[in-house]
């Protein structure tokens, strides 16, 4: 019997499109990360942005609450749960998986990403699908995620690598 080699046909190959061929002008050799500094800043707006959003929606539905309590009492009293605020850590969670869904989904930066000149691609340079966008965001919630990133060459967290994106500077990847 005879050795032969047979190439798997669903091996994944060397090949890296260049520029042009990925559709959307970035050639991937030329993706630069973005920074410690840039990353720091992102965490820090988009905590400072969700807390906002969150403070604002349990805060105006407890104003909504004293509103309607005046006319309906029954109906303040079905809605009180929805905006106690010892909920806070769980709409903390689901404001942020909504929070980077919608931003990094739409636009692939989030409203820090905005003011610190990055954005989220995949690793071959490419505008993420909206599942990696959704995996990037649960990912968030892995406790101590933060701190992946000192345990990472390529200064990418948990929610980049197990989403297969990155993020990188806006500046360096105009075509």
């Amino acid at each position: 019997m005879e050795n032969s080699y047979v190439e798997n046909p669903y091996a994944a190959g060397s090949y890296v499109p260049t520029a042009e061929e990925n559709g959307i002008g970035i050639d991937p050799d030329l993706l630069i990360t973005a920074t410690m500094g840039q990353r720091f800043g992102n965490l820090m707006l988009d905590g400072i942005f969700m807390q906002v959003l969150l403070y604002g929606y349990l805060f105006g539905g407890e104003y909504l609450i004293g509103l309607i309590a005046e006319f309906a009492p029954s109906v303040s009293a079905f809605l009180y749960p929805i905006f106690n605020l010892s909920q806070v850590p769980l709409f903390f969670g689901g404001t942020s998986i909504l929070y980077f869904t919608v931003f990094e989904g739409f636009l692939q930066r989030s409203p820090a990403k905005f003011l610190t000149g990055t954005m989220v691609v995949t690793k071959e340079g490419e505008s993420p699908s909206l599942l990696q966008i959704i995996g990037r965001s649960f990912a968030r919630l892995i406790p101590f995620e933060i701190f992946s990133i000192f345990f990472s060459d390529e200064l990418r967290t948990w929610h980049d690598s197990l989403s297969g994106t990155k993020v990188v500077r806006v500046g360096d990847i105009t075509p």
